[in-house]
C-alpha cells in the first residue's frame, strides 16, 4: 500500500471502535515517515504518545520535523499553545487550508486523517462531500498519500472516492504494536 512514492493513493480505514484503525494507520504512516503527518481530531497528539508508546522511535526533534500534529477541537484548543504543532480552525474550510499546506511541505506526503467523522459530524452529506473532493484533488496534485479513518461500518461519501477501502472487524483489546 506504501511503496510507491510516486503514486498518490487514497485509503479509507473504517471500523468500529476498538479494531485497530488507529494501529493500522500508525503503522502505514511510519513507513514514509520522516514524510508523513499523522494528525489526530479526536484526541491530543500527547494522549496518541502515551497510548502507542512505541511511536516514540520516532522522536526526532518535534520543533524541526512534527509526526502528530494536534487537531482536536475544544473549548479550551484556543487557549492551549502547549504544542507547536497545532491546528486551531473555527471552520472547515480552516482545517482544510492548513491540511494543504503539509503536503507542500515535503514531497509525496502521507497525511493520516484520524478520524475524518470527528470533523464532519456537523456538516450536510454535501458539505462533507464537498471538502472530500478538495482535499484529495489538491493533496493528488502533489503526489501525497491520503488515509482517512472513519468511525463506523457504513456506507460514506468518500468511499467514492477511495482507491482503497479497508473494514477493519477484529476487535483488538490492548493498543499494541502488530508484529
Amino acid at each position: 500500500l506504501m511503496d510507491d512514492n510516486d503514486r498518490s493513493v487514497v485509503t479509507v480505514i473504517k471500523g468500529k471502535p476498538g479494531t485497530g484503525k488507529t494501529i493500522l494507520a500508525l503503522e502505514m504512516a511510519m513507513k514514509t515517515f520522516p514524510n508523513s503527518y499523522y494528525v489526530t481530531t479526536r484526541i491530543s497528539a500527547e494522549t496518541m504518545i502515551n497510548m502507542y508508546s512505541w511511536v516514540k522511535q520516532l522522536s526526532i526533534d518535534k520543533k524541526e520535523l512534527p509526526f502528530f500534529i494536534d487537531a482536536t477541537k475544544s473549548r479550551f484548543s484556543q487557549k492551549d499553545e502547549s504544542t507547536k504543532f497545532r491546528f486551531n480552525f473555527d471552520t472547515i474550510a480552516e482545517f482544510v487550508k492548513r491540511l494543504l499546506e503539509l503536503s507542500t511541505v515535503r514531497p509525496s506526503t502521507t497525511i493520516v486523517i484520524d478520524s475524518w467523522n470527528a470533523l464532519t459530524n456537523d456538516l450536510s452529506e454535501k458539505e462533507t462531500s464537498h471538502w472530500e473532493s478538495v482535499i484529495i484533488k489538491n493533496l493528488k496534485e502533489n503526489r501525497s498519500r491520503l488515509i482517512f479513518i472513519i468511525e463506523g461500518e457504513k456506507d460514506v461519501s468518500i468511499d467514492w472516492l477511495a482507491d482503497i477501502i479497508i473494514l477493519s472487524l477484529i476487535h483488538i483489546s490492548e493498543p499494541t504494536r502488530p508484529l
